[in-house]
This record gives C-alpha cells, sequence and structure tokens, in this order.
C-alpha cells in the first residue's frame, strides 16, 4: 500500500501533535488556573527599558558560541528568547518574541519527560 503525500502528512502532523501533548496540555491547564484565580490580567509589558538591548545581544552571542562549541544548553536557548521579547516594543515583534518563549519552553518541558522516561522517571504532566 502507498500512501499519499496527503496522508504520509497527516501521519507525521499526528505524531508531532502527540509529542507535544504533555506540555501543550499542562501549558493550557495552567493558563486555566492563573485565569481562575486572577481573571483576566492586563499589565504593561515593561519591555524595552534601557539595557535590554545589549542583553539580548549577549544572549544571543552565549548561545551562538556554546552552539558552535557543541554545549548548547535548554537555559541558553531560553535566555536568548526572554531577552529578546524584553528587549521589544513593537507588539507584533514582542508578540512574535513572546511565542518563540512559549514554543521553546513547551519543547522543553517535553525533553524533559522524554529524558525522564528513558531513565524510567514518570514525569506527572497532569492539572497541577
Amino acid at each position: 500500500m502507498t500512501t499519499t503525500p496527503s496522508e504520509s502528512t497527516a501521519a507525521t502532523d499526528a505524531a508531532v501533535v502527540r509529542d507535544h501533548q504533555p506540555a501543550l496540555g499542562s501549558t493550557m491547564s495552567e493558563m486555566d488556573r492563573q485565569d481562575a484565580k486572577w481573571g483576566p490580567q492586563t499589565h504593561p509589558d515593561g519591555t524595552g527599558i534601557r539595557g535590554d538591548a545589549p542583553r539580548a545581544h549577549k544572549a544571543k552571542q552565549v548561545t551562538d558560541d556554546a552552539a558552535r562549541a557543541g554545549t548548547l544548553t535548554w537555559r541558553q536557548i531560553l535566555d536568548e528568547e526572554i531577552f529578546e521579547a524584553y528587549a521589544e516594543t513593537d507588539p507584533q515583534k514582542l508578540y512574535d518574541e513572546l511565542t518563540q518563549v512559549s514554543g521553546v519552553s513547551m519543547q522543553w518541558a517535553n525533553d524533559v519527560v522524554r529524558k525522564a522516561a528513558e531513565k524510567g522517571i514518570i514525569v506527572n504532566v497532569g492539572i497541577h
């Protein structure tokens, strides 16, 4: 039996969704918990403060150097994304950076679950 490109893509997409489910579900549960506790939240962004752009540049350098050296960590990747978000004042760019922060955070969380499972450790990915 052969599969069409769309069938193959659908299977790949389903596998990716399954792989992302632990952190995605936990993140949605956390957002629901925050909404229940605090209600709708609106706060000043607090970004674009003097010194944020140089810190973002430094974080990118650290990440690039570690990647070249083969020592890159999730913490360095997340630091870079967070500092880039802190440096933004443009609403679209800030949204894009915060989306990247969320994506990296969820990828890291999923990796924690995978690495723990490889060691026989179960990480509770349910509601906390």
